[in-house]
């Protein structure tokens, strides 16, 4: 089912509905839903922010989506254990969301085609998870940036543009 939904996801246009969320909220649902199997993996899970008041202008759905992607990827970088860290800040034009693992990393060779359709390095994966987190990103007016090193782990960021209120506008002025 998830792969279907992946694949239908990146072909048709893109709808947000976008919502005032709360950021926490969001990376606390979508951990919900790979907790047993970072048990099961003995992946610890780190969530390293302390700010669980950050608000955003978003689409929550297609935002548990994309990290949950990006989780996924992370477990399955982690074969025997690991360490799963989670961070989020708010900087002055965006909302910065940090995921890094200590898991197997991505060849050099290979990371200027992760967001590619179909490219995939795992024997059972499809290749559209990356696609269409990069797709769900740029459609918020945000972006995605993936660094890796082979053996050391992946750390990915998330950037979703931040909405200034007419107050900090002021403020800033």
């Amino acid at each position: 089912n998830r792969v279907i939904t992946q694949l239908i996801e990146f072909a048709r246009p893109l709808e947000l509905r976008k919502e005032k969320a709360r950021v926490f909220d969001l990376i606390h649902d979508a951990l919900k839903l790979i907790e047993v199997d970072a048990q099961k993996k003995n992946i610890k899970i780190n969530i390293g922010s302390e700010n669980h008041e950050l608000f955003a202008d978003l689409d929550p759905d297609k935002v548990k989506q994309v990290l949950l992607n990006v989780f996924l990827n992370a477990l399955a970088a982690m074969k025997d254990g690991g360490r799963l860290d989670i961070a989020w800040a708010q900087e002055k034009e965006n909302i910065r969301l940090v995921i890094a693992d200590n898991g197997t990393g991505i060849e050099e060779a290979d990371l200027p085609r992760i967001y590619d359709p179909y490219f995939t390095s795992k024997p059972a994966g499809t290749g559209l998870g990356l696609a269409v987190v990069q797709k769900i990103m740029e459609a918020h007016g945000g972006k995605i940036s993936v660094e890796s090193a082979v053996g050391k782990g992946t750390k990915v960021s998330l950037y979703f543009p931040r909405r200034i209120s007419e107050e900090e506008g002021r403020n800033e002025k």
